[in-house]
């Protein structure tokens, strides 16, 4: 069985979520099938749709460079041809008998093109939102999660976020090409500098037309781009022949939102069953763990809000790395470094091998999974809590499904911004009240587990196996 995944990010340059899970899971595979992993990849030092392959013990993973889209550019966002193109000659070249789609991020949804055409069957994971919502984990640009996907609310959210930090873009370039024909000023100047001038000027005026109180004013009244999107979106998703739900959460969203082609079975990822040997601090400290992407709607910031007020005997480990943005117009810094330095207590430790997962995860006491958006079944927490580790986790999608199912954590109101302070100061003052509150995991699903499950789907895809009649389908669950 050769098996091609697909997703949007992979270690070590993206730690996010999705990236750990295809990576464990690409190594899972590999001891029963043939596997290649094909991934997105935004790196601004390399040159744009770049091929960069990386060969691993047990599979080769080959990324594209794919370069970073505005909201001016949505559509390049979602369809690339120049992407589709670098996966067909992919394809011929690996042959797979099962392309198995993880997430489309940073890859657009082109790439299930190529592979619907020559015939390769295609089965896709509801890893995250993304191919409904622009933002991924469905976590509008004022601080508020979207209980349900609204075209004016997207709208409203990316279009009006992204005008504005275009209009103090272009205010920027303006006052800089004043200064510049200020300096090469129009009168006295000989040579060429009095025409340079002369152009800097009439562009400055062109950057200043947004901020002018007359002139046309053009305004966006209904989202059609978003519309375009969304049914360009469906009508790829619905083509696909089998749909894997990480959580019963996650398989309901795509439903109510027209999912309809595909079969939908949940498959949950699971823990890999390496446990760690558990280590306690030697100064007698209670440390903290985060481990994902930085971005907002990750809760990062609202985690280091939280901490602010930690006792001494607290200590928060930040792993992780940048989020790229797809549908942002500002320049990358690292607010994260700068809060990380002033709140005493926190360490920033950034990228880290994934293989060193369950090493990381012994060094902590307490998991903290402070996601403000939907997320569906985060695999740091399943590791977490098949190694006994009592985590924090934010009551939002399929992780509060997980908690409740499992158990071993404690769940938390993301809208309640003092109900995480009193969570930490609890587990700080007493570790083992706070493990026995979280009580003990217990039914973890397992990576193994998942991977078997997944290569009965395969077998059955490429003709090799017969259907089970008795696997329930999730194909009947009803779009409440």
């Amino acid at each position: 069985m050769n098996v091609v995944l697909v997703t949007h990010g992979f270690p070590p340059h993206d730690l996010g979520d999705a990236p750990l899970t295809a990576f464990h899971l690409a190594e899972e595979l590999s001891r029963r099938a043939e596997v290649h992993v094909f991934a997105g990849r935004q790196d601004g030092k390399l040159e744009p749709y770049e091929i960069d392959r990386e060969l691993y013990p047990a599979f080769e993973v080959t990324s594209v460079n794919h370069p970073r889209r505005t909201f001016w550019q949505l559509q390049q966002s979602y369809v690339d041809r120049s992407v589709a193109y670098d996966f067909d000659h992919y394809l011929s070249r690996v042959r797979p008998d099962v392309v198995h789609v993880l997430s489309l991020r940073h890859l657009t949804a082109s790439v299930l093109g190529p592979a619907k055409r020559r015939g390769i069957p295609v089965v896709f994971s509801l890893t995250d939102f993304w191919p409904l919502c622009s933002r991924t984990r469905r976590y509008a640009r004022w601080g508020e999660a979207c209980d349900k996907i609204e075209l004016e609310t997207c709208h409203r959210c990316l279009y009006h976020y992204a005008l504005a930090t275009h209009k103090t873009k272009r205010f920027d370039s303006y006052k800089r090409r004043l200064r510049f024909a200020y300096k090469n000023h129009l009168w006295g100047a000989k040579g060429p500098y009095p025409w340079r001038a002369a152009v800097a000027l009439i562009r400055a005026m062109k950057d200043a037309a947004p901020y002018l109180p007359f002139g046309r004013r053009k305004r966006a009244t209904r989202p059609k781009a978003l519309e375009r999107r969304q049914t360009w979106m469906l009508d790829r998703l619905n083509a696909v022949d089998v749909a894997v739900a990480p959580s019963r959460y996650a398989a309901e969203e795509y439903l109510k939102a027209g999912l309809q082609g595909p079969k939908v079975r949940q498959i949950v990822t699971g823990a890999t069953g390496r446990t760690p040997e558990r280590r306690r601090s030697e100064d007698g400290k209670v440390r903290f763990g985060f481990f994902d992407a930085w971005s907002e709607s990750n809760g990062l910031f609202h985690l280091l809000d939280a901490f602010q007020t930690a006792p001494s005997s607290a200590e928060l480990h930040v792993f992780g790395g940048f989020e790229a943005r797809v549908l942002s117009t500002s320049e990358e810094s690292d607010p994260v470094r700068e809060r990380c330095d002033a709140i005493p207590g926190v360490l920033l430790h950034g990228t880290f091998d994934p293989r060193n997962l369950m090493r990381r995860l012994s060094e902590i006491d307490v998991l903290v999974v402070p996601t403000l958006g939907r997320t569906n079944a985060p695999l740091v927490l399943f590791e977490a809590l098949a190694a006994g580790i009592p985590a924090i986790v934010s009551e939002q999608g399929g992780a509060a499904e997980i908690v409740r199912e499992c158990g071993g954590a404690v769940l938390y109101s993301a809208t309640e911004p003092d109900a995480l302070e009193g969570l930490i100061a609890s587990a700080s003052a007493d570790l083992e009240a706070f493990e026995g509150r979280a009580g003990r995991a217990r039914n973890v699903p397992t990576l193994t587990s998942a991977a078997q499950q997944l290569l009965e789907v395969y077998r059955e895809l490429a003709g090799e196996s017969q259907p089970d009649a008795s696997r329930s389908e999730l194909a009947e669950v009803s779009a409440r």
